[in-house]
């Protein structure tokens, strides 16, 4: 509303308003020539024109017989139907590409890294394994590891 106001034609009575008003604020600026009454009429004339070519396309394309311009832009209707195909340079770009990337980080995870937990645990019942056959519950097999421990030591400091 205000833009229109602010550019009323010459010819239909309106001027430069908004230059005018900002005229003291804008040193040195000077105010051009309006140009001709035909030029001004004419060119009303055009954006009219093109604004009810406008409607009354927009009407027979959606209204009238829609099909119509689909026919008439076959490959430009393809298009716009698949979005430009953003979704699709998107997939190929970013999607897959961190699909194929999650893809790696599982296989490293359950080979790597579970291997490794995994051959802790391995090793942990391996050591338990051998231990248990040192660990029979007989105090008397203790004591006797003990002294065997004890004179060993014994002998290795008086050598």
């Amino acid at each position: 509303m205000v833009g229109g106001w602010v550019g009323i034609p010459a010819v239909l009575g309106g001027g430069d308003r908004l230059g005018a008003w900002l005229g003291g604020a804008l040193p040195g600026g000077r105010h051009g020539e309006h140009p001709s009454a035909g030029l001004e009429y004419g060119l009303m004339l055009l954006a009219a024109a093109a604004g009810l070519l406008g409607v009354y396309l927009s009407w027979r394309w959606t209204v009238g017989r829609p099909g119509e311009l689909g026919d008439a832009f076959g490959g430009l209707r393809r298009v716009l139907e698949r979005k430009w195909y953003v979704d699709e340079l998107y997939d190929r770009a970013v999607v897959e590409p961190y699909w194929a990337l999650c893809r790696a980080s599982d296989r490293f995870d359950a080979r790597v890294i579970d291997g490794a937990v995994n051959a802790g645990g391995t090793l942990g019942a391996i050591a338990g394994h051998v231990l248990k056959l040192f660990q029979t519950g007989y105090l008397r097999n203790y004591a006797l590891s003990f002294l065997a421990g004890a004179a060993v030591i014994l002998w290795l400091f008086l050598r």
